[in-house]
């Protein structure tokens, strides 16, 4: 496939995923996101009928059964100094496209890191309203959330340097206000499950929603900190069942 063919693709079409890169690459090999997966669904595009069967009908293994053409970018690492950088360059060379060609469908590195915010932002409330849907008190679901959230981090160490900010240290952008949205909708979610366990007089809060929720954040932020200045070796999960106890004992009285 040519690289001319990529230049009417809608750029909404096209869907991006950091993945862990495989073989020699130094100390962050395995550990941080420093691959990209591109897919492009074809049978869902909008390209030309004609033209989408000419690819459909082709022999490139880089199309699934389904019609889902995958392209890997895997060649490229990261190094510590970079904290997980991805070039443009390295993305247009493994691809076989000009980068001119990349960011017609990609403006920026911004626009990546946006892509992959959104699928944790998605992927993380899917599932914390799958918790607070099910009949458990206040406390047992938001230590379900910290622990969820704490896990996403563990098996997409990547995402986790955008969540704690470490990978923005180059970028001029507006990341870090789409980060703090992230948090904020977090603590807006603690605020709500523990107004829901008051009404249900299931406890008697020590001191306001308000103040507690943040402090909840804070035990998130700062585990997801600690995670990423281990460099992705001490698990943020360690000790938090016995800490969690200590936690609800100091805020709460039944």
């Amino acid at each position: 496939m040519k690289s001319h063919r990529f230049a009417n693709l809608l750029k909404t079409e096209v869907q991006t995923f950091a993945i862990r890169s495989s073989g020699s690459g130094g100390q962050n090999v395995n550990k941080v996101s420093s691959g990209i997966h591109l897919r492009f669904n074809l049978n869902e595009s909008s390209i030309p009928r004609y033209l989408k069967e000419k690819i459909l009908n082709s022999a490139d293994r880089r199309i699934s059964k389904e019609g889902v053409l995958i392209i890997k970018a895997q060649r490229f690492r990261t190094k510590e100094s970079q904290k997980g950088r991805i070039t443009t360059a390295a993305l247009s060379s493994e691809l076989k496209i000009s980068e001119a060609a990349l960011y017609r469908h990609f403006p920026s590195k911004v626009k990546m890191y946006q892509g992959l915010l959104d699928f944790a932002e998605k992927t993380i409330f899917a599932r914390i309203s799958s918790i607070t849907a099910e009949n458990q008190n206040a406390f047992e679901q938001c230590n379900r959330i910290i622990s969820l959230i704490l896990n996403f981090c563990i098996k997409n160490p990547g995402i986790t340097r955008l969540l704690n900010g470490d990978a923005l240290a180059y970028e001029d952008s507006v990341l870090p206000a789409r980060i703090k949205t992230f948090y904020d909708r977090l603590e807006l979610q603690f605020q709500s499950t523990l107004l829901e366990g008051q009404s249900r007089f299931e406890f008697e809060l020590l001191d306001t929603i308000e103040s507690i929720a943040n402090l909840m954040i804070t035990i998130v932020e700062g585990k997801i900190s600690a995670y990423v200045r281990s460099d992705f070796n001490k698990n943020p999960l360690q000790s938090h069942s016995n800490q969690w106890k200590v936690i609800v004992s100091g805020i709460s009285q039944k």
